[in-house]
């Protein structure tokens, strides 16, 4: 181990912060809308459709961004600590 795996990583990536941010908005549409839509859809015995796609996406992209605007205001202040 050396003195430069103990620096601290000084570069803001926040493209990849944002990607990574969207793919778990991802996951959870998908644990927490399509399952439960799923289920709805089997009880009415109805196709939702469009709607059901356009829902998680929806969903997808409003967690998405909040988590991203979670850990970009998370990360400033770690920074601005220093």
């Amino acid at each position: 181990m050396s003195q430069r795996d103990l620096l601290i990583p000084v570069g803001h990536n926040r493209v990849k912060l944002l990607a990574a941010c969207l793919f778990c908005g991802f996951g959870l549409s998908v644990l927490w809308v399509f399952f439960p839509l799923l289920m709805v859809s089997i009880a009415l015995d109805q196709s939702l459709g469009i709607w059901n796609w356009a829902i998680m996406g929806g969903f997808a992209a409003v967690a998405g961004l909040a988590i991203y605007l979670y850990a970009a205001t998370d990360e400033q202040r770690y920074w601005d600590s220093f």
